[in-house]
């Protein structure tokens, strides 16, 4: 039942849609202005409107999916960019995968809000993680309760935490 598959980057397979060349298309189309106002009017959305699915294993670790708001998007972009203070361009660090709901607060609305530098770690190993931090400088991270309990029973990670920008995980 998918209508259509998009993507971006440079080697998009035939028969999917290339979202940047169709940005580019859009801003130098004259009419788009008016035809989102047009749509706009004819579809209202409202803050509490179904934005996004997102997955989650809950208790039980069964994947499933669960719609998220407007509203909830902007809530979670206020919970995770003010208590740091992100100013736009700085780095965070990202071990979540950006599907999930920990992933997406944590990660794209922060990113979005605050035009920040993402950095995505994965394989999920704490010694790459440590080393991102080192390099990458990040401000801010979030991350599964598994590796936070790997940061906090191991000295030389915490070491190297208080040696780092990181103002808040």
């Amino acid at each position: 039942s998918v209508r259509h598959v998009m993507l971006w980057g440079e080697k998009i397979p035939e028969g999917a849609l290339n979202l940047g060349q169709a940005m580019r298309r859009q801003g130098q189309d004259p009419s788009l202005s008016d035809r989102l106002s047009a749509a706009e009017k004819e579809r209202a959305v409202s803050a509490d409107d179904v934005a996004i699915l997102l997955w989650t294993s809950g208790t039980e670790a069964l994947p499933k999916p669960v719609p998220r708001t407007h509203n909830h998007c902007l809530v979670s972009r206020k919970l995770m960019t003010e208590p740091v203070g992100l100013e736009p361009g700085e780095c965070i660090l990202s071990p979540r995968l950006l599907n999930t709901m920990g992933g997406f607060a944590g990660t794209v609305m922060t990113w979005l809000d605050c035009a920040a530098q993402v950095v995505l770690h994965q394989p999920m190993s704490l010694d790459l993680f440590l080393q991102q931090v080192a390099d990458e400088r990040p401000v801010f991270t979030s991350g599964p309760p598994a590796l936070l309990q790997q940061l906090m029973a191991d000295p030389r990670a915490m070491q190297i935490l208080a040696g780092s920008p990181l103002r808040c995980i």
